[in-house]
């Protein structure tokens, strides 16, 4: 998650997102079910441009789920990671934190959250959505306890 994250850019070929994730793969270990996101808007899945060797370019006003389902190799459970975001251009960002200054201050806090708690550092046009962003409980009972990044 972290890696697919730090790779979200607009201009950012979405290719290149999918390759972030896919390097921090163990292939010994899981696969990815499908990809490693898709679009969204009021159907969860309208299409996925996260793809090996996809050149789509990504955005400003792309709804975006990340959506990391491993499926395991072997004898292993695994949870999977799903979040919601937007990435947004300057004037975007303004109109949102103008015109919606709740919903604005949310997704600051989340921004400080993954920075801070998580240790994901985001571009300025990825918008956090989920109110758990790219968290990933290492046990899914155990949710005093996540994976951040190092």
């Amino acid at each position: 998650m972290a890696a697919w994250y730090k790779t979200l850019d607009i201009g950012a070929e979405a290719g290149a997102v999918f390759a972030a994730a896919e390097a921090r793969r163990n292939d010994r270990l899981f696969r990815f079910a499908l990809n490693t996101g898709h679009l969204t808007h009021l159907d969860e899945w309208l299409h996925s441009p996260f793809s090996h060797g996809s050149t789509i370019p990504l955005r400003s006003g792309m709804a975006i789920q990340a959506d990391i389902i491993p499926l395991s190799n072997g004898p292993y459970c695994y949870s999977n990671a799903e979040d919601g975001l937007a990435l947004a251009d300057e004037k975007l960002r303004s109109q949102i934190a103008s015109g919606y200054p709740r919903c604005w201050e949310r997704i600051g806090a989340r921004r400080n959250f993954m920075a801070e708690a998580l240790h994901i550092r985001l571009a300025d046009c990825v918008l956090p959505l989920s109110n758990t962003p790219a968290w990933l409980p290492p046990y899914a009972l155990s949710a005093d306890r996540v994976l951040i990044a190092t």
